[in-house]
């Protein structure tokens, strides 16, 4: 058995200001994302039988990985593979609406990655690299909505680069079966009973 928990990291600055980011200092969790952080720790406080628990280096998850692991008693180990992806131009920059970055989001994915985004497959093969040699067993891994949507993607050919229909809010885990690739849940916010 090779089952990986992906949680998508607590609400922060980059969700209500609609900003694509990937620099490790900043945007810290905000308050609903703490409360977000707790929430998930109280749902794993539970969960049976964890031999691995890993996180992005980026703030908001290493902050959310941080609560998780104060409740369940284990330190967040941090993989750069778990890293959000790299997102070239369009980095940093406020967007006045979901709807828009999406929009520039899929202008550049539509225009070959010419604006410095890392391409969907690369950025696949590092997020397989890291399921990859994790362990057989129960994984945790705190990580960001597009890596999450991308190990979608190697289960369920549905998942594309600028599927932005997707529900994973933040604050919610998806967990896939490697071994029998099969999606377990996707974006909830609680972990279903069997595993606890």
């Amino acid at each position: 058995m090779k089952i990986i928990i992906f949680v998508r990291h607590g609400r922060s600055e980059t969700n209500t200001k609609y900003i694509l980011n990937t620099d490790n200092d900043k945007y810290p969790l905000i308050e609903r994302g703490i409360e977000q952080a707790n929430a998930l720790a109280a749902q794993f406080a539970s969960v049976k039988g964890i031999n691995a628990f890993y996180t992005s280096p980026i703030l908001r998850a290493l902050q959310t990985a941080e609560i998780v692991g104060k409740k369940i008693n284990m330190r967040p180990e941090v993989d750069e593979r778990l890293r959000e992806r790299f997102y070239g131009n369009l980095s940093n920059i406020p967007f006045p609406s979901f709807d828009v970055l999406r929009e520039n989001y899929k202008k550049e994915v539509e225009s070959g990655y010419k604006g410095g985004m890392e391409p969907w497959d690369p950025f696949q093969k590092r997020l397989l690299s890291f399921v990859n040699s994790v362990s057989s067993g129960l994984t945790v891994a705190v990580t960001h909505y597009d890596a999450i949507l991308t190990l979608l993607g190697t289960v369920d050919g549905k998942f594309n680069d600028y599927d932005y229909t997707t529900k994973l809010p933040t604050g919610t885990s998806t967990a896939i079966d490697f071994e029998n690739k099969k999606i377990l849940w996707m974006g909830q916010e609680t972990i279903p009973e069997s595993f606890h």
